[in-house]
């Protein structure tokens, strides 16, 4: 249900001045240690990060 409201928001941050960039991270392979150090344990997760 997040999928289609998260690629919207997508289109329209990017466009902002500066650019707001949106990611996903797939906990289950690759990204297991970044969800790990960022404490994600339910999904979805949204998180904001301001200056970095």
């Amino acid at each position: 249900r997040l999928k289609p409201e998260y690629a919207v928001a997508a289109g329209l941050l990017k466009s902002d001045d500066p650019p707001v960039a949106l990611a996903k991270v797939d906990c289950t392979e690759g990204g297991k240690s970044t969800c790990e150090q960022f404490s994600v344990s339910g999904y979805p997760t949204l998180k904001i990060f301001r200056k970095g």
